[in-house]
């Protein structure tokens, strides 16, 4: 599905003015994509995909901590990775209350 890389694209944006790589706020980014596209793009569908690719990128930073804390001595430059994470934390939470099933579940 193509949404995907936008989703991956967007990553760690919630709202629709968030600069995606601190240059172009996700909405235009979206609405760049569907002119060149010439297609609408389904945020719900979007915002689905949006949650996967956070909860990836969640779960990648959590093993680079693993790795480096697994290390003998431990690598604690590796742990600056823990700011990222909390970050994305953050976007993953916010993008879930967005999500219709899980609304009310998550407040």
């Amino acid at each position: 599905d193509p949404l995907a890389d936008v989703a991956w694209l967007l990553m760690s944006t919630v709202g629709e003015e968030d600069l995606v790589m601190g240059l172009v706020p996700k909405r235009r980014v979206i609405e760049l994509y569907e002119d060149e596209r010439d297609v609408a793009v389904d945020r719900e569908r979007l915002l689905w995909w949006e949650v996967l690719a956070t909860w990836v990128r969640l779960c990648m930073e959590a093993r680079l901590v693993e790795h480096e804390l697994a290390q003998d001595p431990p690598d604690l430059r590796g742990l600056l990775w823990d700011a990222g994470s909390a970050r994305t934390t953050t976007a993953l939470l916010a993008l879930l209350a967005r999500l219709p099933t899980t609304r009310h579940a998550i407040r």
